[in-house]
C-alpha cells in the first residue's frame, strides 16, 4: 500500500497474512523493492511493516532492529503492540504531518548518514514539552520535568523539541542547552551538529567562559551551549544579562546542579527564561525541590516501558548474602 500526499509517495506499507513474521515482510519485499523501484524512496517519510496485528515503523534506510512498534495515542495509554493504534497514530492527517514536518532528521555524527524518525514516546512526549512553550506564562516559566529513561533518545527528543518550537512557535526563540559535565556537554552538541541545526565553526554557539557566555546570551543566538559551571560570576537581582522571555533553558540532567549558588546565578541573569529539565532518574518520592525549580512531570517513558518496548534491556537484582567474621 503506498500512501499519496498531493501525489507524492510519502508513506509505504508491506502488509503480510496474519499467520506470517513481519520479519518476512522485510527480508523477502520490502529490501527487494528498494533495489528495483528505488525511486518509490526518494521521497518517502516513513514505511510500515505488517500483518493484521502485529505492526512496526521506521525508515526507508532503517535496518529491521530499528523499526519499532507504535502502541499508545496518548502517554497515559497501557500500551499495546496493534495495527489498528499504529495507523491511527502515524497515518491520521495531523500525525502524518507532524511527523513528516517535525519528527524525522537526518543525523551524521557517527561518520555515516541516518534517517532517523521518532519513536513513539518521543513524538507524544516532545508534543507536550512544546504545548508547556505555549503556556510558560501561565506556567510561569517553569515548563516541567522531560523524564525520559536511559537509553530513550533523549539528545535527540531535545533536537526535535529545539526545531519544532523555531518552526511552529517563531524563529526568535534561544535554547541555552545546559550540563554539568564536559563529556555530556561535547555529546549533546555533536548530536546537533550531526543533525545540521548548529555548527559551532561557522556560528560560535558553545560558551568557553562565564565571560563568553555573557555575551551569548547577550545576542540573539538560536542556541547556546554551556556548562551551569560558567554561571561563576556573581549574579544580583537587577543585574541580569537578557529579559527576553523568548529564551528556554534546556537543564540535562536536572537533578544534580540546578539548586546552589550556580543555579542562583543563572536565575538572576535570565529572569524571565523558560526552565525545562530532561532527566533519566525518577524524582524522589516528595522531591519537592525539583517541582518547585521546574514544575511536575511534562513527560513520562519509565524504565519498565523502555524494557516492555525493546529499548533497553531488563535489570535483574539477584540477593547474595556475604558471610562476615571478626578477624
Amino acid at each position: 500500500v503506498v500512501g499519496f500526499v498531493n501525489g507524492i509517495p510519502l508513506v509505504f506499507m508491506e502488509l503480510k497474512v496474519v499467520y506470517k513474521d513481519i520479519r518476512v515482510a522485510y527480508d523477502n519485499n520490502f529490501t527487494d523493492y528498494r533495489k528495483v523501484v528505488p525511486q518509490l524512496f526518494y521521497y518517502n517519510a516513513f514505511v510500515i511493516l505488517g500483518n493484521g496485528i502485529d505492526a512496526k515503523i521506521g525508515t526507508h534506510s532503517s535496518k529491521f532492529k530499528f523499526f519499532h512498534a507504535w502502541k499508545r495515542l496518548a502517554e497515559e495509554d497501557v500500551g499495546a503492540v496493534d495495527m489498528e493504534t499504529l495507523l491511527k497514530g502515524t497515518c491520521a492527517k495531523a500525525n502524518l504531518m507532524d511527523l513528516f514536518e517535525n519528527f524525522i532528521i537526518y543525523d551524521d555524527s557517527t561518520g555515516t548518514m541516518a534517517k532517523i524518525l521518532a519513536r513513539n514516546h518521543q513524538f507524544l512526549g516532545v508534543n507536550r514539552a512544546v504545548e508547556s512553550v505555549r503556556r510558560r506564562d501561565e506556567l510561569c516559566g517553569k515548563l516541567g520535568v522531560f523524564w525520559h529513561t536511559q537509553g530513550s533518545g533523549k539528545s535527540y527528543s531535545m533536537v526535535y523539541f529545539t526545531r519544532k518550537i523555531h518552526r511552529k512557535l517563531g524563529g526568535n526563540f534561544t535554547f541555552l542547552v545546559l550540563t554539568d559535565r564536559e563529556e555530556l556537554d561535547k555529546q549533546i552538541y555533536e548530536t546537533f551538529a550531526g543533525c545540521g541545526v548548529v555548527n559551532n565553526d561557522k556560528d560560535e554557539c558553545r560558551a568557553s567562559s562565564g565571560a563568553h557566555l555573557k555575551e551569548m546570551l547577550g545576542k540573539q543566538k538560536k542556541y547556546v551551549f554551556s556548562l551551569i559551571q560558567k554561571f561563576n560570576e556573581d549574579v544580583h537581582p537587577g543585574e541580569a544579562y537578557t529579559r527576553r522571555n523568548d529564551l528556554i533553558v534546556i537543564s540535562d540532567e536536572a537533578h544534580r546542579t540546578q539548586y546552589g549558588l550556580l543555579a542562583l546565578n543563572m536565575r538572576n541573569a535570565l529572569p524571565n527564561a523558560g526552565y525545562i529539565g530532561f532527566t533519566g532518574t525518577p524524582l524522589f518520592k516528595g522531591d519537592e525541590l525539583t517541582r518547585q525549580v521546574f514544575g511536575d512531570y511534562v513527560s513520562k517513558y519509565d524504565f519498565q516501558r523502555a524494557v516492555d518496548d525493546g529499548a533497553t534491556v531488563p535489570l535483574y537484582y539477584d540477593a547474595r548474602g556475604g558471610k562476615l567474621k571478626v578477624a
